[in-house]
Parts: structure tokens; C-alpha cells; sequence
């Protein structure tokens, strides 16, 4: 049976027919990371800091500090037990000379021992002068330090000659200038161990390199200095181009 001509116009009225599409699922598959490019220079970073400075050199201006502790301790040790020193420093000077009237020897004996405590300060405070400027990187440091460190046992081994054995502070203070003396002459030989020679020896390439990377650091700000003030006159010059108002008389 075919259809009728009312029923052709529903069929069109209907529009036409409606066909479902297959729904498609999606899986987020997760991305590969992409390679990281070589770099174009393999040289690595210059350590700079205390980091550069060898471990020998750091090693000797502590033991310079810890000789010196120990001298500054043996002084003040004296100072206060000064009144035994000029007693036996009396008897010493007159078993060498039985002539000398006692009140000369109580004269002279003070004197001496205040010297003996003036050199043993100076001493200690020339080495500590010397100590601080170790890391400059400068070779007559560690070369004045060996002569110091042999003055330094010159003077320890004769201020014992003047201290009383008879006590125990006696025998502690002997003890702290033998151990400073043996602690310098350390450390004026450890100075000159060769990685500390080399690290002296490169102190004026490396001045020069800091010195070239200061210059190209400095040339890249002006640059980038000199690329903002362009855009920013740039841009000053379009806006007053643009805020310009015709005159009224020129149309």
C-alpha cells in the first residue's frame, strides 16, 4: 500500500530521520617530557669563596691561633705569679755572682721580668698580625711567619729558664710555651705545602678572570639599560603623537 499524499507531508514535516552516532570514549595519555638540551659549555662553575682556599693554608692560620692563645695565657700566668719569677730570678743572679749587693738584684730583677712578658706580647701579637693576612694570597706572609716561628721558640725556651720549677703553675707554664713553640714551627711548615703554593701562584689569573666577568656583566646591564630607555622614549613619543589636538583654524 502506498502511502498518500497527506501521509508524504507528515513524513516531510517530521524532517528527516535522526541518526545516533557511536560515542567515543577518550584516554588521556600523559606526555613524554621532552629531552633537556646539552649545554655548549662543559667547563665548570670556578668555586670562589673560602671554598677556594686550600685546606692547609686554613689549617696553618689556626694552629698560628691556637699558639697564640696558648702564649697570651702563659703571659697573663706570669703577670700574676710575677712575685715568685723576680724571687727566683734573685736567687739565679746571685749563684752566678756572689758580689752583687741584694739591693741591686731587687732593682734589676723587676725590669727583666717585665721584659720577658713585653717580648713574649710582642711576639704574640706580631703573630697574630701576620695570621690574618695568611689568606691574601700573598707569598712574604708565610715567609716571615718561619723566622717568627723560630723567635718564637728563642723566646719561649729562654723565658723557662726564669720560671720556678718549684710549684705546679711552674711547670704549666713551661708546658704551654713548649707546646705554642712546637704548634708555630707546625704551622710555618704547613703553609708551604704545594697545593697552597699553587693556589698563591694563580692568584693573579683568577683576579683577571673576576675581573673580565665583572666587565661583561656590568656591559649586558648597560645594554639592557640602554634597550629600556629606547623603548620607553618610544613609547612617551606615540603617546604624545596620539594626545595631540588639531587646531580648529587648519580644517
Amino acid at each position: 500500500m502506498s502511502p498518500t499524499g497527506d501521509d508524504r507531508r507528515v513524513d516531510a514535516a517530521d524532517g528527516p530521520a535522526k541518526v545516533s552516532e557511536p560515542t567515543r570514549t577518550w584516554t588521556a595519555t600523559p606526555m613524554a617530557r621532552p629531552e633537556r638540551p646539552e649545554l655548549s659549555d662543559r667547563t665548570p662553575a670556578p668555586v670562589v669563596g673560602r671554598d677556594a682556599i686550600p685546606r692547609p693554608i686554613l689549617r696553618a692560620q689556626s694552629l698560628w691561633f691556637v699558639s697564640m692563645s696558648m702564649l697570651f695565657f702563659a703571659v697573663v700566668t706570669l703577670f700574676l705569679t710575677r712575685a715568685g719569677l723576680v724571687a727566683n730570678l734573685v736567687d739565679l743572679l746571685r749563684q752566678q755572682d756572689p758580689d752583687v749587693s741584694d739591693v741591686r738584684l731587687a732593682e734589676v730583677s723587676p725590669f727583666i721580668i717585665y721584659g720577658v712578658l713585653a717580648v713574649l706580647l710582642v711576639v704574640g701579637l706580631v703573630e697574630w698580625g701576620f695570621a690574618t693576612i695568611l689568606l691574601r694570597r700573598r707569598r712574604w706572609p708565610r715567609m716571615i711567619m718561619v723566622p717568627l716561628a723560630v723567635v718564637h721558640v728563642v723566646v719561649a725556651a729562654g723565658c723557662s729558664l726564669v720560671i720556678p720549677l718549684s710549684a705546679w703553675q711552674g711547670w704549666l707554664v713551661v708546658a704551654v710555651l713548649g707546646i705554642s713553640a712546637l704548634v708555630a714551627l707546625t704551622a710555618a711548615v704547613r703553609a708551604f705545602a704545594p697545593s697552597v703554593t699553587r693556589w698563591i701562584r694563580t692568584r693573579r689569573a683568577d683576579e683577571a678572570e673576576e675581573t673580565d666577568a665583572a666587565d661583561t656583566f656590568d656591559g649586558a646591564d648597560g645594554a639592557e639599560g640602554a634597550e629600556g630607555a629606547e623603548g620607553a622614549d618610544g613609547a612617551d613619543g606615540a603617546e604624545g603623537a596620539d594626545s595631540v589636538v588639531p587646531d580648529p583654524r587648519t580644517r
